[in-house]
């Protein structure tokens, strides 16, 4: 996903740090590479017991069950808010990441800004998926174009 690999390593060192603060709870969080570079898995990165590597398809998954995501810019995101899930854009600390159009997003960079999101998404989802609403909305997408997405991916 990344370019630069002082950003990977940013972005990797920044979730080691979430990952820690995640399993000291004893709960788990997902990790899910890029599927066009699954740098993790060719680079096997060592991940905590917590931590699950999603590697499913996002057709057979059900978002809604994740408490919040986090991620660098990608779609992803995008996929996450229509579930109706509390979201967060991640960025490097040099702010060499183009986040333009992601303004409207939370933002975390430090692995305590992931936790502070985490702890407020799980709290308080309404918090995020209010404004998150509101931005979806302001895209002006007609009504019906996710019905029609939706009837043409089920047809397969």
């Amino acid at each position: 996903r990344f370019k630069s690999a002082t950003t990977r390593t940013g972005f990797l060192e920044e979730f080691t740090q979430f990952e820690q603060r995640v399993k000291a709870l004893g709960t788990r969080v997902h990790l899910r590479s890029h599927p066009a570079g699954q740098f993790t898995e060719r680079n096997a990165v060592t991940l905590e017991a917590c931590t699950v590597r999603s590697t499913q398809p996002l057709y057979r998954m059900d978002l809604t069950r994740f408490a919040y995501a986090i991620s660098a810019p990608s779609s992803i995101l995008f996929d996450f808010m229509l579930a109706g899930v509390p979201v967060a854009v991640w960025h490097d600390g040099d702010n060499t990441i183009d986040l333009r159009n992601f303004a409207s997003f939370a933002r975390v960079s430090t692995g305590e800004d992931w936790w502070r999101f985490a702890v407020a998404a799980s709290t308080d989802p309404g918090r995020f998926v209010t404004r998150q609403d509101r931005f979806i909305e302001g895209l002006m997408i007609p009504d019906d174009v996710r019905q029609r997405y939706a009837a043409l991916l089920s047809a397969t």
